[in-house]
């Protein structure tokens, strides 16, 4: 286990930074939603309150880690299965990235002049990794070679 490296044998890896950032790029929905009284229910789960935001969040964190897990494992096809390289390590997938995308929500909320930067850096992202990039981890693969 490593604390930073890839991601089949690390909490955090390259892609722990993307979530970082769509927490950001998150909390510039989340106020839109909690402004629309149609999502308080008899449950008292007013989008307004705070804890009833932080459990949105990992709710939407651990859904996209399911989501993950699915395609790392052929559920979405062969090809994508590849271009993942492989399954996350455990304590990133329940712990690191959800965590990440947690802290850039809050981030978000508190700082919102951070909000299009991290628009604009995860759009960047994912067009370079996803277009020009033969699979998710070939930077990782580079950093790996400039560290050792």
């Amino acid at each position: 286990m490593e604390f930073i490296g890839h991601k089949n044998v690390a909490i955090f890896d390259l892609w722990s930074i993307c979530h970082f950032l769509c927490g950001v790029a998150l909390a510039s929905i989340l106020p839109g939603i909690s402004s629309n009284k149609t999502y308080e229910s008899e449950n008292n789960f007013d989008l307004k309150n705070k804890f009833s935001q932080v459990i949105l969040v990992l709710a939407i964190a651990y859904s996209w880690e399911l989501l993950e897990f699915f395609c790392e494992t052929g559920g979405a096809g062969k090809q994508i299965a590849y271009w993942l390289q492989g399954k996350e390590y455990y304590l990133n997938r329940l712990l690191g990235d959800p965590f990440l995308l947690l802290i850039g929500y809050i981030v978000g909320r508190n700082t919102p002049r951070f909000i299009w930067p991290a628009r604009v850096i995860l759009i960047v992202w994912i067009w370079v990794f996803v277009f020009i990039l033969p699979h998710s981890m070939a930077y990782t693969r580079v950093l790996e070679g400039i560290w050792n």
